[in-house]
């Protein structure tokens, strides 16, 4: 393994990544213009939409694995 590689976790990224756009698929419907408006004027709001998107997961079935990489990610 070089240095570049030691310095990041690729499998850790790829999660991120992954998990991060779950958010961005449920408030899709929201133009993005919207949402930095938002973003700008109130951000306690838009981490509050953004939270309640994130947790929108939460509630399917999934293997505790999958739950706990996504907690300790997102959260």
């Amino acid at each position: 393994m070089s240095l570049e590689e030691a310095e990041y976790d690729r499998l850790y990224i790829m999660k991120k990544i992954i998990f991060s756009s779950f958010s961005e698929f449920i408030l899709s419907d929201i133009n993005s213009g919207t949402k930095n408006t938002i973003k700008k004027l109130n951000s306690e709001m838009y981490e509050a939409v953004y939270s309640k998107a994130y947790r929108y997961f939460l509630n399917y079935d999934m293997p505790e694995s999958l739950r706990s990489d996504y907690e300790d990610i997102i959260f």
